[in-house]
C-alpha cells in the first residue's frame, strides 16, 4: 500500500500563502518562504490537545491523517501533529528539516524519566540554522529562530526575547515574558554540537511512550489548552480539570490579559469563534 503524498496545494491554500501557487511545482527553498510558512501555520492551525486530554491511544500520525483533521476538519492539534504536518511541509518544498524531541519544562525542574512530549523542528537553509516550533500552544514560536548551537544566544523577534542555554550535552530554550524567563522545554544535544535527530518512526515511537506513561503528565492528565499566535500576539484558552476552572488569555509585547469564563458552554463557543477550530469537548467535566 502506497502512503498519501502531501497536498502542496491544499496546505498553501489552508494557510492563505496562494501566491505561491502559480508557481507551486517549481518552487525551490528560500528563506522569505520559510518565515512565510511558519508564520502563517501558527496562526491558521491551532493547537489543542484534546486529542491526549486522558487518551489511552493514540492519534494516526499519517500524513493523509493529519491532512484530514487539521486541514480539512479544522480540529487544529497537539505538537505531535502539527509538527508533523509542518515538517511534511517543509521537506516536501525542499528544505533540509529534522524533528528534534523535546522534554516540556514550564519553569519546572528537569524529570530524568518523563517521557520527551514535544517535538520541535530544526530547519537548515544555506549556512543557518533555525529552530522552529509551531506546536507550543499560545506560546508557540512566530518565526524560525536562526541559532548556531554551539553556545549560548539571544534572539529578539518582534519585540519577545528567546534564550537558547547551551550546555555540554543538553540545551534549554527560555522566552523572556514580562522580565520574567519561561524555560519552555530541553533537547539534548549530540558530540557534532548539534541537537538529537529523529525518524518518522522513532516519533511514533516517542508519542506513543508519552500517552502511554504511567506517571502524571499536566498536558494529558490535568489541562485541556487551545491556543495559536496571532498577527501582534497570542490568544489561548485552559480548561484545568483540578481546580475546575475555564480560562482565556491574550498576549501582546506588554500586556497580558486573563478572563475567567463562566462555563463549559462559554469556553467552547469563544474557542470557536477565536480560534475557529472545531474539536472534541466530550471528555470535558
Amino acid at each position: 500500500m502506497i502512503e498519501s503524498t502531501f497536498d502542496k496545494e491544499l496546505y498553501l491554500k489552508s494557510l492563505n500563502l496562494t501566491d505561491y501557487l502559480d508557481h507551486i511545482d517549481a518552487i525551490q527553498p528560500n528563506k522569505s518562504m520559510l518565515y512565510d510558512i511558519v508564520k502563517k501555520h501558527s496562526q491558521v492551525i491551532p493547537y489543542q490537545n484534546t486529542g491526549v486530554y486522558l487518551a489511552t491511544s493514540t492519534l494516526d500520525l499519517s500524513i493523509k491523517s493529519l491532512q484530514e483533521r487539521l486541514l480539512i476538519k479544522k480540529l487544529g492539534g497537539m505538537c505531535y501533529e502539527t509538527s508533523e504536518l509542518l515538517w511534511h511541509a517543509l521537506t516536501s518544498f525542499g528544505f533540509k528539516a529534522y524533528r528534534t524531541p523535546t522534554t516540556v519544562l514550564n519553569n519546572l525542574p528537569f524529570n530524568e524519566v518523563a517521557p520527551r512530549s514535544h517535538n520541535i523542528i530544526i530547519v537548515f537553509y544555506e549556512n543557518i540554522k533555525f529552530l522552529v516550533d509551531v506546536g507550543f500552544g499560545y506560546n508557540s514560536i512566530r518565526e524560525p529562530l536562526p541559532f548556531s548551537f554551539t553556545k549560548t544566544e539571544e534572539v529578539l523577534v518582534q519585540g519577545e526575547k528567546y534564550v537558547l542555554t547551551c550546555e555540554d550535552n543538553f540545551y534549554i530554550l527560555s522566552m523572556e515574558r514580562q522580565n520574567e524567563l519561561l524555560t519552555f522545554y530541553r533537547f539534548n544535544k549530540t558530540d557534532d554540537s548539534l541537537p538529537q535527530f529523529i525518524d518518522t518512526d522513532q516519533t511514533a515511537k516517542l508519542y506513543a511512550t508519552f500517552i502511554n506513561y504511567p506517571g502524571f503528565m499536566r498536558i494529558r492528565d490535568r489541562y485541556i489548552l487551545c491556543g495559536k499566535t496571532t498577527e501582534f500576539g497570542r490568544i489561548g484558552f485552559i480548561y484545568d480539570n483540578e481546580e475546575k476552572t475555564f480560562k482565556k488569555l491574550l498576549f501582546d509585547k506588554d500586556n497580558a490579559i486573563k478572563v475567567f469564563l463562566e462555563s463549559k458552554e462559554d469556553f467552547e463557543q469563544n474557542i470557536y469563534k477565536e480560534l475557529n477550530i472545531f474539536p472534541d469537548f466530550r471528555k470535558l467535566s
